[in-house]
């Protein structure tokens, strides 16, 4: 019986493992809705390796879903990108945060806007807040969305995960059942020894 148990959360284990995981991505910027409104928080790093300054500019906290734009306002550099995700909503113009913290970040095509004097990999978190809106309210469509850059060991990426996390991550119940359905086979084997 030890046997069987341990035999059923090694592949309990092994079937976590081999999930994929957003959290691979260097930013991760996550939005979630609640009663007060909608929230965007993101946190992470980025590799500057391959990136190419452009321009300075100060940006005001918005989104522009129909854009794919995220500014979270201050004082930032922007570097030219070559990838973005497409649209992650229908609004086209900004919706402006009701209020925002952290670090200066921005996603405007073909640019990210990082703080002024940025380190590259230095951490960087911020949030937006849109009171009294939803999700629907501000057009976001539930996903993933990748803006990517860079090739190799300098590629890099930004991740935006709208609302529930995407399929690729099992459920709890459904880990639940196959280590139910493991445990069966297994006790059925032992049966008909």
């Amino acid at each position: 019986m030890r046997r069987i148990v341990g035999a059923v959360a090694t592949a309990t284990l092994l079937v976590l493992g081999l999930q994929p995981s957003e959290a691979g991505a260097a930013m991760l910027i996550r939005v979630a809705e609640d009663a007060a409104g909608v929230t965007f928080v993101g946190s992470g790093s980025v590799n500057l390796t391959g990136l190419t300054k452009v321009d300075s500019d100060i940006g005001v906290s918005s989104i522009d879903p129909g854009n794919s734009q995220i500014v979270v306002g201050g004082a930032v550099d922007f570097y030219g990108y070559p990838s973005i995700p497409g649209q992650f909503g229908a609004i086209g113009g900004p919706v402006f945060a009701t209020s925002s913290s952290g670090d200066a970040f921005g996603l405007t095509f073909p640019f990210i806007g990082l703080p002024a004097g940025y380190v590259s990999g230095a951490d960087l978190a911020f949030s937006l807040f849109f009171s009294g809106q939803t999700l629907d309210s501000l057009t976001l469509v539930t996903g993933s969305y990748v803006w990517s850059w860079g090739s190799g060991a300098d590629a890099d990426s930004v991740t935006l995960q709208i609302g529930a996390p995407g399929a690729t991550v099992p459920e709890p119940a459904s880990v639940a059942l196959l280590g139910a359905g493991l445990l069966g086979i297994a006790g059925l084997r032992r049966r008909r020894r």
